[in-house]
């Protein structure tokens, strides 16, 4: 019974409204205490969001959906036909050409115009003989005759499975054009504000290209920290502070980027934006629970102590062990000030403490990559058939250039939306770390006996 409505607009919309409430409730018990009833609150939500999501993921496909069609054969994808649909967003530029996303209406099959819902993806490559093809926009109505077909499955055991991949995100065919041509549009429908927003992220694309000439992708948890960061700065309070942050990253992957690696990044960054309004820590010993005990035991109280490292009142709020890593660092700090010049003895002081606290954060996020490297090691060997084992030291690197990437690529993009001279100017230092950063993961990629092939079990016999 569950199965069959579980499709319906209703019947999802009063599933979630259930799961929120108890949601809510958990939230309610665990401000009060009550522990034991927020966790049966918590866990209730979970079994109850699963088996919703099961419900919707058993519903069988529309009898004129494409691959009904395809399986009911009455439609053969061996030959070109002629696909009605309309675009989804705008035309991508691709590497070789163009990429469009199209929401089938109808496929034109032995003369009779059929009609069917699915998703196909559509690329074609422009050749400097050939005459361009016309301006598409979101939304727009178009036709297009091309041979259609399902995409490639690899037969090996464990392989990539592409088609399962692409299904996930609504597509459900794939094509080829031949030539720009054979591309009509039908018609213009009058502009939604998904068509506008759609419109707005080319524009922003556009800008990008003509900014940083193929230099792309931008790092939302680097942008959220960063907008995080801010809010600080300007000593927002902890609701404005949560709700700039979110608006704006929201409103970036809105306008920019809506790809599911993209989403997925969002919601994580949303969960420690919320955490910390909660007055939940937002360390990131959080995020991993091996590296995070042995990191609270002899890396973070040194951390820790060296904030303030001059002040003797300060000692008394630090555990023992703490407190005398400060009177010996104040002992070795005068040491060190009393055999450089007087005018230089602050600074060599301020050094020492400088590195550090480099130093302990270098060990800090080593500790951490390796116990996130080791426990991915088992996902990566199933999926991807290759561990590597140089990714930890990769990481010491690439962190800290795409701090500084993320925010400079942002004030690039914004100030070339308002005057591009400037922008250009700012996408000279972008373009180089960009670079950089690029080298230096590719060195590490070729790095001798830095990854290793993992071959895929069969099952059975």
């Amino acid at each position: 019974m569950v199965a069959r409505h579980a499709s319906s607009l209703a019947f999802l919309s009063l599933s979630f409204l259930a799961v929120a409430l108890l949601v809510t409730t958990g939230m309610v018990f665990l401000k009060f205490g009550r522990l034991f009833l927020a966790a049966a609150a918590s866990l209730l939500s979970w079994i109850f969001l699963g088996c919703l999501c099961a419900c919707v993921a058993e519903q069988p496909r529309p009898a004129n959906h494409i691959l009904s069609l395809v399986g009911q054969g009455r439609i053969r994808l061996g030959t070109a036909l002629r696909w009605h649909g309309h675009l989804r967003d705008e035309p991508e530029r691709l590497p070789w050409g163009y990429g469009c996303e199209i929401e089938l209406s109808g496929v034109e099959f032995e003369g009779e115009l059929q009609p069917t819902k699915g998703g196909l993806r559509l690329s074609f490559t422009m050749y400097p003989d050939q005459a361009l093809p016309p301006e598409l926009h979101a939304g727009d109505e178009i036709a297009v005759l091309t041979e259609a077909k399902r995409p490639q499955v690899f037969m090996d055991e464990g392989a990539f499975d592409r088609r399962a991949y692409l299904e996930q995100q609504d597509i459900h065919l794939v094509a080829t054009l031949r030539a720009p041509q054979l591309i009509e549009r039908v018609s213009s429908p009058h502009p939604t504000a998904g068509t506008r927003l759609a419109g707005v992220r080319r524009q922003l694309r556009d800008e990008v290209d003509g900014l940083f000439a193929g230099i792309a992708g931008l790092h939302v948890g680097a942008l959220a920290f960063a907008l995080y960061w801010i809010c600080r700065k300007l000593r927002f309070t902890p609701v404005w502070r949560a709700v700039f942050t979110l608006t704006l990253l929201f409103s970036y992957v809105a306008v920019v980027e809506q790809r599911a690696p993209v989403l997925r990044a969002t919601l994580m960054a949303a969960i420690v934006v919320l955490g910390g309004f909660f007055f939940r820590r937002l360390d990131l010993l959080n995020s991993t629970g091996l590296a995070a005990p042995w990191l609270e035991k002899t890396v973070q109280p040194c951390v820790r102590a060296l904030r303030g490292w001059r002040e003797v009142t300060r000692n008394a709020a630090h555990e023992p062990r703490a407190a005398e890593f400060r009177i010996d660092l104040r002992s070795l700090a005068r040491w060190i000030g009393s055999r450089v010049p007087q005018q230089l003895s602050k600074t060599a002081e301020d050094s020492l403490a400088g590195g550090l606290s480099l130093t302990l954060r270098v060990w800090e996020l080593l500790a951490i990559t390796l116990a996130l490297q080791f426990g991915m090691l088992p996902l990566m060997a199933r999926d991807f058939h290759r561990i590597t084992l140089s990714g930890p030291l990769v990481n010491l690197a690439a962190v800290p250039l795409t701090g500084v990437v993320v925010p400079l690529g942002f004030l690039a993009l914004a100030t070339g939306l308002g005057w591009q001279p400037l922008g250009k100017i700012l996408a000279v230092p972008l373009a180089w770390l960009t670079e950089l950063l690029l080298h230096i993961v590719q060195w590490f990629a070729h790095f001798p006996r830095g990854s290793y092939r993992i071959p895929g079990l069969r099952r059975g016999g």
